[in-house]
């Protein structure tokens, strides 16, 4: 990942029904299709094979963009990574398509290994286990994603962080991992700005964590995010569909309009 943008939205913003139709299209390309049985990953002792699993069930995409969003603003993520898709030529990927797989995935698992004799309840130990075993699978797949696109979107809204005060706080367990995610991971500089800026600039070291947490309030800290208004979005948007779809002059562009002290530094 190289760079971070909150983006603030208003609760109005989003509702074009044509393009929601266009981004469901587009995404619907990238989804992988939901395994409905166990059977192909069970080794000869009996055992999953996990890495298998992770593969088929969270597969990586390439993709331009990750856009960390509300599971309630599924919609309007939909519609703006139509929008980017169909103006700019951006590929935009979407967390909440992976989001739904882990709890497909954990109830095959749960009916499979996790009932009680009676088959009406589930067995609590079993069942810790193979929640925590689903979610790194998750949080391992969302780990890659952020690492492997070069920007990633936050949709700031009412329904992803709520505000109190200074401190911003989400009752969402991914939307903490991803944020707090994208704030430790590599910095990774894409060659064509290498380039254009310096040919001695070294990379950052690389340092990568994965956090998973309880499904309760998080602080989380945007200020490694570039804050972006949602007029000034959408401009930036509509000044680069008029010269066409040029997706890495596009993102220059959009660095340009928003440096951080680094860039500033690149440029003297």
């Amino acid at each position: 990942m190289y760079r971070g943008f909150n983006i603030n939205f208003s609760t109005e913003a989003l509702n074009i029904d044509g393009v929601y139709n266009y981004g469901v299209s587009v995404l619907s390309k990238s989804k992988k299709t939901i395994e409905e049985s166990l059977e192909k990953y069970i080794l000869t002792d009996k055992s999953i094979n996990g890495s298998k699993m992770q593969e088929d069930w969270f597969p990586t995409i390439k993709s331009h963009i990750f856009l960390s969003h509300s599971h309630k603003d599924e919609r309007k993520a939909i519609i703006l990574a139509g929008l980017l898709n169909v103006l700019l030529g951006l590929d935009v990927f979407i967390d909440s398509l992976v989001w739904g797989y882990s709890d497909h995935l954990l109830k095959l698992i749960d009916n499979e290994y996790c009932l009680n004799p009676d088959k009406n309840s589930y067995n609590y130990n079993l069942r810790n286990r193979s929640t925590s075993h689903v979610h790194m699978m998750l949080a391992t797949a969302l780990n890659k994603m952020i690492d492997k696109t070069e920007c990633l979107f936050f949709m700031n809204t009412p329904n992803s962080v709520t505000t109190d005060e200074v401190i911003n706080k989400t009752n969402s367990q991914w939307i903490y991992h991803e944020i707090t995610t994208s704030q430790i991971i590599r910095r990774n500089i894409p060659r064509r700005l290498i380039r254009e800026r310096t040919r001695t600039f070294s990379k950052s070291i690389q340092h990568y964590e994965s956090i998973n947490a309880l499904n309760i309030n998080y602080d989380i800290d945007l200020q490694h995010l570039t804050d972006i208004s949602e007029l000034e979005l959408f401009l930036w948007v509509n000044f680069h569909s008029i010269i066409g779809k040029n997706p890495e002059k596009a993102l220059d562009k959009l660095y340009e309009l928003h440096p951080t002290k680094s860039d500033n530094i690149l440029n003297d």
